[in-house]
């Protein structure tokens, strides 16, 4: 998976744990988008607009 979406296996655990310190919004979304999950992550920022938006996956203005 790292190989295919590009992105470091370090970060890519930080996204799996939850590690919110430990990864770059823009890496994070580019993995939903792999995992087909956009969707699914849009909503949860919806119905969790504080935490999504400390974590950079919410701008304030909207879900994407």
């Amino acid at each position: 998976m790292s190989v295919a979406v590009g992105i470091p296996q370090y970060r890519l655990r930080a996204i799996e744990s939850g590690l919110i310190e430990g990864f770059r919004p823009e890496l994070a979304r580019r993995y939903f988008r792999v995992l087909r999950i956009e969707d699914w992550v849009a909503r949860w920022c919806r119905a969790n607009r504080g935490l999504a938006t400390r974590v950079g996956l919410l701008d304030g203005r909207s879900a994407s």
